[in-house]
């Protein structure tokens, strides 16, 4: 998925750990719906305005169990994100434009 990062929008890692499956997968859609890519089975990247991130966090909030679940979110700046790397080696650049 092409995305679009540029003033308005910020770069997030999402990750969480849920115990329920049934959870984890409406977690894992609500993250597609926001248009995040899947890096692994429990991280996302997402583009997000900051009132975007602000209804996703809140909408995750009432899905997970804060007893048993945790969700972590990581805003990361564009320099960091040009300096990430991936094993197997794929380009994570490819497919996200710079503005």
């Amino acid at each position: 998925m092409k995305r679009l990062i540029n003033m308005q929008t910020f770069l997030y890692l999402l990750c969480y750990d849920i115990s329920e499956d049934a959870t984890r997968s409406k977690v894992a859609d609500l993250l597609e719906s926001y248009g995040g890519t899947r890096r692994n089975k429990s991280v996302f990247e997402l583009s997000l305005s900051a009132s975007e991130k602000t209804d996703l966090w809140q909408k995750i909030a009432h899905q997970i169990d804060p007893q048993t679940d945790n969700v972590l979110c990581y805003q990361v700046c564009i320099d960091c994100y040009s300096q990430s790397s991936c094993l197997p080696e794929e380009d994570l650049i490819e497919g996200n434009t710079f503005v």
